[in-house]
């Protein structure tokens, strides 16, 4: 096959040797990749690439030019953005297999991405795009169940009984884009039950715990400011 050129975000990068990588891309039109890279001993993960590759059918296709789009700089400066960057990133990573292609995946992970890496993204919409992206991302894959089934299976995975808002507020955040997703006001203890419905939808696909999930855990934990306000619950429009 000839040579192919195409965009794509670094999930993963590795060290191969002195200086060569292993690098792991969700692509436009390819999905999913992976492929060697010469010359470099280092690359950061995750940015947005523009590369040149030939394809291989069995093995890994090799890299000959990576060239950096956009390399989300900003999300260095918030701890937050940047543990749920290199989540969403791993994420995509383990719940997707080699040459899985689907465009609309990409058209998520890179926006997300750049959302995140603006200068004055807040921290609660950050917590709340955490949910909003796992929902997606479920539902592209084909493993988000079905609404109807939700209050049962919330049910037997935690031993409780799911509020009516629960299943709302999921339909909601399934249905409509990201932007009105995050614009959702969500009672905390409506978010702890979408947070464990997600949780354990989440980890009976993975294959391992991930890393940067925990390492993101902490960092919302330790972000958290106890507030007291006249917080009024407002109904999503579904």
């Amino acid at each position: 096959m000839a040579i192919q050129k195409t965009e794509g975000v670094i999930l993963k990068a590795e060290r191969f040797r002195e200086k060569s990588l292993l690098i792991d891309f969700y692509t436009r039109e390819f999905g999913k990749i992976k492929g060697l890279l010469k010359g470099k001993a280092s690359i950061q993960s995750p940015v947005y690439t523009e590369i040149l590759f030939y394809p291989r059918k069995k093995g890994l296709h090799f890299i000959s030019e990576c060239h950096l789009k956009d390399s989300f700089a900003n999300l260095n400066k918030s701890l937050l953005a940047l543990g749920a960057a290199n989540y969403f990133s791993e994420l995509v990573n383990e719940l997707t297999f080699p040459e899985h292609e689907d465009k609309r995946l990409f058209d998520l992970l890179l926006p997300v991405l750049s959302f995140l890496a603006k200068k004055n993204i807040l921290d609660p919409d950050i917590k709340q795009l955490v949910s909003v992206f796992e929902i997606k991302l479920l539902s592209l894959l084909g493993v988000f169940p079905s609404l109807e089934n939700l209050p049962n299976l919330y049910l037997r995975s935690v031993g409780g009984s799911a509020l009516p808002g629960t299943v709302a507020c999921l339909s909601y955040l399934k249905k409509e884009g990201i932007k009105k997703g995050l614009s959702l006001r969500i009672s905390p203890q409506i978010n702890k039950q979408i947070n464990e419905v997600l949780k354990n939808l989440l980890s009976s696909h993975l294959q391992k715990e991930l890393k940067t999930q925990e390492f993101l855990e902490k960092v919302i934990v330790a972000s958290y400011k106890p507030q007291v306000s006249s917080y009024k619950q407002e109904k999503p429009k579904v």
